[in-house]
């Protein structure tokens, strides 16, 4: 229930045209968030993405921007990094994409196709799927990939059936815009899970050099 079969429609590989956010940009969008819902007083130390702890991809910038090729320039040693896990670890993605939706995360999937040959992808947003088939993939499932949105990712983190220790890498999908020109931490309905799920679950892990983020 959690994988997905991708395919190579390059209409959808494009996932934005403009530069991609900066550590800057990204910290001052949690700040924000974090004022207008009365969590400002969160120490500034925890709100500071380590400068080695970001991935940065190398894109042209008159390039369409896709995730295959932002990943490809970000990742480079990709490949050589699956050869050697453990297939047997179920559950413990590599890689983490955070979208803001179900349907923009299906996009990403597709435009992540290039990129993801031969891995397992785990869709993980609530659309069409129940917590509980969640869950019991995950268990059953080596995943290399885990795209998805903050709610759904958040709830299988606690719940223990998404585990984190060999995450290495997330990617938040800052770049889209929706129809209002919101970015993923301005849509009321999605920034206060992402937060959470930013400064709760990964900060932990991008201060101590366990996990990169872009």
């Amino acid at each position: 229930a959690g994988t997905t079969k991708v395919n190579t429609d390059m209409k959808a590989e494009v996932i934005s045209t403009s530069p991609i956010m900066t550590q800057a940009e990204v910290t001052q969008e949690i700040r924000t968030h974090l004022s207008s819902c009365g969590r400002a007083s969160v120490d500034e130390d925890d709100l500071e993405f380590p400068g080695h702890q970001a991935i940065v991809g190398t894109v042209s910038p008159d390039e369409n921007l896709t995730l295959s090729r932002y990943l490809d320039t970000a990742i480079p040693d990709w490949s050589s990094q699956l050869s050697k896990l453990t297939k047997r670890k179920h559950g413990r993605p590599v890689l983490l994409v955070v979208s803001s939706s179900a349907v923009r995360s299906v996009e990403l999937i597709r435009a992540a196709s290039a990129f993801s040959k031969g891995c397992q992808v785990a869709k993980l947003f609530a659309k069409h799927f129940k917590l509980e088939q969640h869950q019991d993939f995950l268990q059953k499932t080596s995943v290399h990939i885990g795209i998805g949105t903050p709610n759904r990712i958040l709830k299988l983190v606690e719940s223990g059936h998404l585990c984190l220790k060999r995450l290495k890498y997330v990617v938040i999908d800052w770049t889209l815009k929706d129809a209002k020109q919101r970015q993923i931490f301005q849509i009321p309905e999605v920034s206060e899970d992402l937060v959470t799920l930013v400064l709760s679950v990964l900060m932990p892990r991008i201060s101590a050099g366990k996990t990169a983020i872009g």
